[in-house]
C-alpha cells in the first residue's frame, strides 16, 4: 500500500483517515466503486 510514500506523507494519511482498520479493504472498495462508475458512464455515452 505503501510504496513510493516517505514516512511523512504515511504519517499525514493516517493522521487524516484514523478509523481506518483496513486500508487494504478501503482501496479494494474504491477500485470496486470506481470501475462500476466508469461503466456506467461509458454505458451513457
Amino acid at each position: 500500500v505503501w510504496g513510493g510514500m516517505t514516512e511523512r506523507e504515511r504519517r499525514a494519511i493516517l493522521r487524516k483517515r484514523p478509523n481506518v482498520t483496513s486500508w487494504r479493504d478501503l482501496l479494494e472498495t474504491a477500485m470496486v466503486e470506481h470501475h462500476a462508475g466508469v461503466r456506467t458512464s461509458a454505458a451513457q455515452a
